[in-house]
C-alpha cells in the first residue's frame, strides 16, 4: 500500500493544491447542504444531484456512500478542496494496491515484485485515470471499483457487502 500511495502522490500530488473543477463547483463548493450535517439524512435518500440546491436537474443517480463520503471530507477538511482530493488520491492508491497484490496476478510469484510494481505504476499512470483523480466527482468510479475488486478477493457473505457497496456507489 504504500508503494502505491507514493506512486499516486508522485504521479496525481499536485491535486491536493488545486480547487474545484467542473461538476465538483455546483455541487461540492458552491453546496449549502453540505454545511448543514442535518441534511445528511435527506442527502442519502436523495440523487447525487440534490446537493447542487437546485441548480442542477434532478437524475436518477442514487449514490449514498459517495454522498457520504463528500459529507465527511467535507466535515473533516471545512469545506477545502484538498480535503476531498486527498480522499480520491487515497482510493486510488488502495485500488491500485489490491489490484497488483498476490493473488491479484496469479501467475507472479513473490520473487516478482518487480513485475508488480510495474504493474501498479501502469495502473496508477494510466491516461484513463486522470480523471478519477483530479475530478473529486468522478469518485463514484473509483469507489464501484474498489468495491469490484474487494468482491473478486473475496469469498461468502464479506462478498455481497462489498457487491452492495459497489451497487451504493454508482
Amino acid at each position: 500500500m504504500l508503494l502505491a500511495l507514493a506512486v499516486v502522490l508522485l504521479v496525481y500530488g499536485a491535486a491536493l493544491g488545486h480547487g474545484y473543477v467542473h461538476d465538483d463547483v455546483t455541487l461540492l463548493a458552491e453546496s449549502a447542504r453540505l454545511d448543514d450535517p442535518g441534511q445528511l439524512p435527506r442527502a442519502l435518500v436523495h440523487d447525487v444531484f440534490w446537493l447542487a440546491d437546485g441548480r442542477v436537474r434532478p437524475s436518477p443517480y442514487w449514490r449514498p456512500l459517495v454522498v457520504l463520503s463528500y459529507y465527511l471530507d467535507h466535515a473533516w477538511g471545512r469545506g477545502a478542496a484538498w480535503a476531498f482530493h486527498l480522499t480520491n488520491l487515497l482510493l486510488l492508491a488502495a485500488l491500485a494496491a489490491l489490484a497488483t497484490a498476490p493473488p491479484a496476478l496469479p501467475a507472479l510469484t513473490r520473487r516478482d515484485a518487480g513485475v508488480r510494481a510495474a504493474a501498479l505504476v501502469g495502473i496508477v499512470a494510466h491516461p484513463m485515470m486522470s480523471e478519477v483523480a483530479l475530478n473529486i466527482t468522478a469518485r463514484t468510479d473509483l469507489l464501484v471499483a474498489l468495491f469490484a475488486v474487494l468482491t473478486l478477493r473475496t469469498r461468502g457473505p464479506r462478498s455481497l457487502l462489498w457487491t452492495l457497496g459497489a451497487l451504493a456507489s454508482k
